[in-house]
């Protein structure tokens, strides 16, 4: 009996996200690209103003954009990070984080070789 070889080529196609920084407004931006859940609210607009309206916007941490009656914005709340975003292509949705600015101090503990810091977490590694 002769021993057959079966080869199976699997094609992983990992599709990144390409961000863009608007420092005017402070927040990360790009196309292709929703997140799921977490609407606060939706008004009609261009999709240049859906980000700096959220930005503006008390409450609002992440917004996406789509055609939707000619032009929504889904503002949204909660904590978010860039890698929630999930990939649509040729979808001409736009989606982005507002930049919280939040730097965490980070101390060094030499005795003990570790670096410490207050009031920050790893969320989801409890």
């Amino acid at each position: 009996m002769k021993n057959k070889l079966i080869s199976l080529n699997i094609l992983f196609s990992i599709v990144l996200i390409e961000w863009k920084y608007d420092l005017q407004n402070k927040l990360f931006w790009a196309f292709d690209c929703d997140f799921d859940g977490n609407d606060m609210t939706n008004v009609r607009m261009n999709g240049e103003t859906c980000g700096p309206t959220c930005s503006r916007t008390t409450g609002c941490t992440h917004f996406a954009w789509s055609k939707y009656q000619d032009g929504t914005c889904w503002m949204k709340y909660g904590v978010i990070s860039k890698t929630n975003a999930k990939t649509i292509q040729g979808s001409d949705l736009v989606c982005g984080i507002i930049d919280a600015g939040v730097l965490i101090e980070w101390n060094f503990d030499s005795p003990n070789k570790l670096y410490w810091a207050f009031d920050c977490d790893f969320e989801g590694n409890d």
